[in-house]
């Protein structure tokens, strides 16, 4: 289960220039990969075209105290949404092209321990390489035609 965090400041530019869909998936990305909200932060200021002035910073500080007194439990300083995220079958992804586990480590630039502790449950791939296995899982021919050329 994931918490994701959306400041007062956040959500009045967000409410301003995204659609309540493109919201929701930026919830979504968050909640697959954290660091995903610095990308968010940078697409928000681009489309606002603002360069660090003193409003940008002010605004900025903003955020940050409201993140802060969310912390604190504040409810009135943003929004919280908590999105369960479905865990990487990392092995049914390995098994639907055929691969061992050392073949698909080789060929995915994986080393053979994390391959096994993604498996194992141990850990959970995040980022890219979740991204990755989910691509392996819904298209494993296009996967494989790919690593093969």
């Amino acid at each position: 289960m994931q918490t994701i965090a959306e400041t007062r400041y956040y959500l009045s530019r967000a409410e301003k220039r995204l659609t309540l869909k493109e919201r929701e998936r930026i919830v979504m990305t968050l909640a697959i990969d954290p660091l995903a909200g610095d990308l968010i932060v940078r697409f928000l200021a681009m489309a606002e075209e603002e360069t660090m002035t003193k409003k940008a910073f002010e605004g900025i500080m903003s955020g940050l105290h409201d993140a802060l007194a969310m912390a604190r439990g504040d409810k009135k300083a943003g929004k919280v949404t908590r999105v369960s995220v479905r865990a990487a079958d990392v092995k049914a992804a390995r098994k639907q092209v055929g691969l061992t586990r050392d073949e698909f480590a080789s060929a995915f630039g994986l080393s053979a321990a994390t391959l096994r502790k993604w498996e194992n449950g141990e850990r959970h791939p995040t980022g890219a390489a979740r991204a990755l296995l989910t691509i392996i899982a819904r298209e494993p021919d296009a996967v494989l035609r790919a690593i093969r050329k």
